[in-house]
């Protein structure tokens, strides 16, 4: 199982706004067989206030 998350902050020149990046992700691996997901959120996109955008996902993976 393995678990992360990561966030990060862009100072965009010229704007009031830093844009800011986080996102989490988790994965489980047994045998040939791997599940995992994440969710990602950005706010301030370019540097706009109140603008925001999500991002999910779900991957199933079978190796043989």
């Amino acid at each position: 199982m393995t678990i992360s998350y990561g966030r990060q902050a862009v100072e965009i020149q010229g704007k009031a706004d830093d844009e800011i990046n986080s996102g989490f992700s988790a994965s489980y691996t047994m045998g040939s067989m791997s599940v995992s997901a994440y969710v990602n959120k950005t706010e301030n996109v370019a540097g706009a206030s109140g603008n925001e955008d999500e991002g999910k996902g779900l991957t199933l993976s079978i190796s043989f």
